[in-house]
């Protein structure tokens, strides 16, 4: 019976020690989130999810970020609603907190090649990196 015990004790005392080890998840913001401030920690990841159709010629751009303080991470991500062909979806841009301080962030909903044209959308976030 003591070995049971003590074999749970031991088993107890793993799971504690691997709950540190537990990779982090992104914080996840959307456009519900336009106009907020956010803070992270240095070091930590922030996901900005927005929904756009790359099939009408739109698409996001990023902007205004203090790449000091804010580093955007390689790979947007687009995930398709749907099979069928023109149906929109999710873009996920990552960042980074970099450094202590603030910074804005700012995307355009817009074609590309219509760069003297009102964005369609817009979505701006104040970041705070601690």
């Amino acid at each position: 019976m003591r070995h049971h015990i003590a074999g749970l004790c031991v088993l107890a005392c793993c799971i504690v020690a691997l709950s540190g080890c537990v990779e982090k998840k992104d914080r996840i913001v959307t456009e519900q989130d336009n106009g907020k401030t956010f803070t992270v920690a240095k070091g930590e990841s922030l996901a900005v999810e927005l929904y756009g159709n790359p099939t009408t010629g739109y698409s996001w751009e990023p902007g205004g970020i203090d790449t000091d303080i804010l580093k955007q991470l390689p790979g947007t991500r687009y995930k398709s609603d749907s099979k069928l062909v023109g149906s929109g979806g999710m873009y996920t841009y990552l960042f980074e907190g970099a450094s202590p301080g603030r910074s804005a962030v700012r995307f355009v909903y817009r074609r590309p090649w219509e760069k003297k044209e009102k964005p369609a959308r817009t979505f701006d976030l104040t970041v705070i990196v601690e």
